[in-house]
């Protein structure tokens, strides 16, 4: 999301995105654990969305 989105946005809002991106960043985890990913900088990219 670019920047400026941020501010017409809730603050409630943003927290759920955020717990969404954890939620899942974590199951992106747990899947290349079990099996590799096809691309995993798909973990990365997430890592860098919620940061």
């Amino acid at each position: 999301m670019k920047k400026e989105t941020y501010t017409e946005v809730s603050t409630q809002d943003l927290r759920d995105r955020l717990a969404e991106m954890e939620k899942d960043y974590a199951q992106l985890k747990i899947n290349h654990a079990i099996s590799p990913l096809d691309s995993p900088a798909k973990i990365t990219h997430a890592r860098k969305a919620i940061a």
